[in-house]
């Protein structure tokens, strides 16, 4: 790899506390950064340069614990430096140019540049303009690219404006956005898995599938993302980027190869055959919003926000491949457990055979956990033992633990695969796009006619309208093991 230099702008908020300051940690630790690779944390705080280290070491000493070796810090924060400065200030960006060209001349090698965008995202286009404007998105000394984090816009439209502006500074092969879900070992393994494995791709398909399900769950309330998430809400914050791109990744087909370009058209196609919405009727039967009790309660929410946390959705995808089976997806904070899962539920035998120990034991299920426990679980139908012949249903199960290897956070993977120039797990503007165009009738219609929001209970499923969704189809929703 290439030296180069991160200059991480919101280096002091919590996404760089919580996400990229230790990931950046776990790749000196794995000695996967060039030698001289340099951090250049950015942000309001009128820190000094020894300043930031010593934030830098508080930061990793409380989020590793016992994990964290000193020696490996010592090295990380030789390679650390910080420029303060306002995002929205231009002067800011001269100051910034000016620094770049102190470090080249202090021996810190500064051509290659990585710009990473762990800021608000309303500063996104002020960002990219200054940086173009400061001459600071080109490098007489190698190459520029810029790094943004979800959400990518609030709708299509204002997504297209603010590609718009980073295309006009930034070619569309320098620009990573962001999706951490496509970096997980566990999303990642959903291609391995089909395209390894001959026995599961002949059946991927309408004849043998009966339905999907896409959950992910939070214990967890807003915390101290109140603000933000209120004028997010569960559909922005998850539906229209994590689950999408989970839904495009299981049900895609296989690419010819996989280069970057082809696992990324593959997943584009899904994502371009989502049916939408083609009324506030069809919505109000397909789309789930909730709230748990408490909500108004957390820090910096109104007592009249109307903002869901939980959403729930049927959906269907136009292509021939997938005819006909419903899609289901569901999102909360609050409920019963942390857990994010794809569960594919293969159809039902054509007729009763034998007797069934369990009326809900006739389908065969694969699921694969995303998270936590990650690993796959295929539940089958066995012989109960004694005399009779009755099926009782039983787990086939693999455990990643069981590899007695870490797993790679998803911070790590991307982080490491946009130093190395690597695209495939980082979303076309076409994928974008797509979810926008699916998402942008629900908020419309939600917009337009105030969004009726189901109260629910903490550590509970969610709102009771999300099991009669699903129960009008004669499905139920599949609680993780």
């Amino acid at each position: 790899m290439q030296s180069f230099s991160l200059i991480l702008f919101g280096a002091t908020g919590d996404l760089a506390k919580i996400k990229i300051l230790p990931a950046i940690y776990t790749l000196f630790e794995q000695s996967l950064l060039p030698g001289d690779f340099s951090l250049i944390g950015s942000g309001r705080t009128n820190h000094s340069e020894v300043d930031f280290r010593r934030y830098v070491t508080d930061i990793l000493r409380h989020k590793l614990g016992d994990r964290l070796d000193e020696s490996i810090l010592k090295k990380m924060l030789s390679h650390t430096y910080y420029a303060a400065g306002d995002t929205q200030d231009p002067i800011f960006y001269q100051k910034l140019s000016v620094y770049l060209i102190e470090l080249e001349e202090r021996g810190v090698p500064c051509g290659n540049r990585m710009y990473h965008l762990a800021i608000l995202p309303e500063l996104y286009t002020a960002v990219a303009e200054n940086l173009g404007l400061s001459g600071l998105n080109q490098s007489k000394g190698g190459w520029t690219r810029i790094m943004i984090e979800k959400p990518f816009g609030q709708d299509e439209q204002s997504a297209q404006a603010l590609n718009t502006q980073l295309t006009k500074y930034f070619p569309e092969n320098n620009i990573y956005r962001l999706d951490h879900y496509l970096g997980k070992e566990t999303v990642m393994n959903i291609l391995a898995f089909r395209f390894g494995n001959s026995l599961f791709e002949p059946i991927w398909n309408h004849k043998f599938i009966d339905h999907i399900q896409i959950s992910t769950m939070e214990s967890f309330g807003v915390g101290s993302r109140g603000k933000f998430y209120d004028s997010t809400g569960a559909l922005k914050d998850v539906v229209q980027n994590h689950l999408l791109q989970v839904l495009a990744t299981t049900l895609m087909d296989r690419p010819e190869d996989f280069s970057v370009g082809k696992v990324r058209s593959e997943r584009q196609n899904i994502l371009g055959a989502l049916l939408p919405y083609t009324s506030a009727s069809q919505i109000e039967r397909h789309v789930v919003a909730g709230r748990y009790q408490g909500y108004h309660q957390e820090k910096d929410i109104p007592d009249t926000s109307k903002t869901e946390t939980f959403v729930a959705l049927k959906l269907f995808v136009d292509k021939p491949r997938w005819h006909g089976v419903p899609i289901y997806l569901r999102t909360g904070k609050k409920l019963k457990s942390t857990i994010s899962e794809v569960s594919i539920v293969f159809k039902k035998p054509p007729f009763q055979l034998l007797e069934r120990e369990e009326l809900d034991s006739s389908s065969t299920v694969l699921s694969l956990r995303l998270q936590p426990n990650e690993g796959i679980i295929l539940r089958l139908a066995v012989k109960r033992p004694g005399p009779k012949m009755i099926l009782t249903p039983a787990n086939m199960e693999f455990c990643y633990g069981d590899l007695n290897s870490q797993l790679l956070e998803a911070y790590v993977k991307l982080l490491l695969d946009a130093f190395q120039g690597d695209q495939t797990n980082f979303a076309l503007m076409q994928e974008v796009r797509a979810q926008w165009q699916f998402v942008d009738p629900i908020l419309k219609a939600w917009e337009k006619d105030k969004k009726t929001v189901k109260n629910y209970e903490p550590e509970t499923w969610g709102p009771t309208a999300a099991d009669e969704l699903i129960a009008h189809d004669n499905r139920k929703w599949i609680n993780p093991l």
